[in-house]
């Protein structure tokens, strides 16, 4: 009688594991549906044309937090009279300033990630051109990103 209760704990945990490991193959596979610019999110894939693994959708959404986190603390500086007060910023930052279309701090791109020419000499001019070639787009400094792509 003991060793068929043992058997069955074995069965069960067994089942379990199974499952376990089921489950997370399933998630893999899922991740690996979605195409740039297109990242996994909530069992669907979403646009990421910025490249920061959040969807874009979402990054509007942290966007306006941040605006209307600004908008409070001006609030709150303005109720408060707050004399020495000088504003970081001069105008609201755009969306733009907050998400950029491109990854330039560092170097997040090779030729293989374009399309095209056209594609990469976007980027590498965006990202300052020959000034700060961070994704090594030029290889012969010549002005020219990946000129040896399609």
């Amino acid at each position: 009688m003991g060793a068929i209760i043992i058997l069955g704990i074995i069965l069960v945990g067994l089942l379990v594991v199974i499952f376990y490991i089921a489950g997370s193959l399933g998630k893999e596979i899922s991740n690996s549906v979605c195409q740039r610019p297109y990242v996994w999110y909530k069992e669907e894939c979403c646009l990421d044309e910025n490249n920061n693994n959040i969807c874009d959708d979402q990054d509007y959404y942290e966007y306006l937090l941040i605006i209307e986190s600004l908008k409070e603390t001006e609030k709150i500086k303005e109720e408060t009279n707050y004399q020495y007060y000088e504003p970081v910023y001069e105008s609201q930052p755009t969306y733009q300033q907050i998400y950029p279309k491109y990854i330039c701090g560092y170097n997040a791109y090779n030729c293989r990630d374009f399309r095209t020419q056209r594609e990469a000499q976007e980027v590498y001019e965006f990202c300052g051109g020959r000034s700060n070639d961070v994704h090594w787009l030029d290889e012969d400094k010549d002005g020219r990103a990946c000129e040896w792509s399609p």
